[in-house]
């Protein structure tokens, strides 16, 4: 015999609610087992900070030793080593020196020079 309405509707209210309950348990399983797997994919994602070189190298290699950001250059030249010459170019303090020198030579030679020309 077939069931009044009532019953039919409170028994598929029921039917309805187990389903729903399930779907729901699906979902917050799934929320459950992504929050798990975020972080366990933060802790495989976390990488080593990159290590700073020390050695300059490049075209501004003695810029930045002379500025102090590095210790040396590629051919050991520390800031103590370098000297800033009168048009701001960096160099070897003995190669500076080394030009002094020379040009100490021939210093009478390019003032007459410079006479006789003006």
């Amino acid at each position: 015999m077939p069931l009044p309405m009532r019953a039919w509707k409170a028994g598929m209210k029921a039917e309805k609610a187990k389903a729903a309950k399930k779907v729901m348990m699906k979902i917050a399983n799934a929320k459950l087992m992504k929050k798990v797997m975020k972080k366990g994919m933060k802790i495989a994602k976390k990488k080593k900070t990159k290590e700073v070189s020390k050695i300059a190298s490049g075209q501004l290699a003695k810029w930045g030793v002379f500025r102090g950001s590095l210790e040396k250059s590629a051919t050991d030249l520390r800031k103590s080593d370098l000297v800033m010459r009168k048009k701001d170019k960096i160099v070897y303090h003995k190669r500076h020196a080394s030009g002094k020198k020379t040009y100490a030579h021939i210093k009478a030679w390019t003032m007459v020079c410079q006479t006789a020309h003006n």
